[in-house]
């Protein structure tokens, strides 16, 4: 029961990057400006922190009756790893970092997307395995 609900959240959270991937290939700067407001605030990175913790450890929960154990395993320590890390980094550094994204040329930003896009898709299907 518990793995069954460890698949559903990464499947979600493919399906989640799979959409905001496609919002910001279709307008690079209206992601960019969203994230850039999600990070510029308090609770941004207190958001960001979580998020990595959920998907670490459902990715670790999954990972045993997913397509890909061993690529669910690797991602669910990164994605702990990264949770643990965010706060050192911390938010201004962040700030400096969606930014230095910003300035970007937008087809740079889409090639990126497309990964990302590819990336939550990878999550769906390996959960449904």
């Amino acid at each position: 029961m518990v793995v069954l609900g460890a698949q559903g959240i990464v499947a979600f959270f493919g399906v989640l990057l799979v959409v905001m991937s496609l919002a910001g290939i279709a307008s690079p700067p209206m992601l960019l400006r969203t994230v850039g407001r999600v990070v510029d605030r308090r609770r941004g990175l207190v958001f960001a922190v979580v998020v990595r913790v959920v998907l670490g450890v459902a990715l670790l929960l999954a990972a045993a009756v997913s397509r890909w154990p061993v690529l669910f395993q690797a991602l669910g320590w990164l994605a702990l790893a990264a949770a643990v890390a965010i706060p050192f980094i911390g938010r201004d550094r962040l700030s400096s970092l969606v930014d230095w994204i910003q300035g970007f040329h937008p087809v740079v930003v889409r090639v990126w997307l497309v990964l990302g896009l590819l990336f939550g898709a990878v999550l769906v299907l390996g959960a449904v395995g």
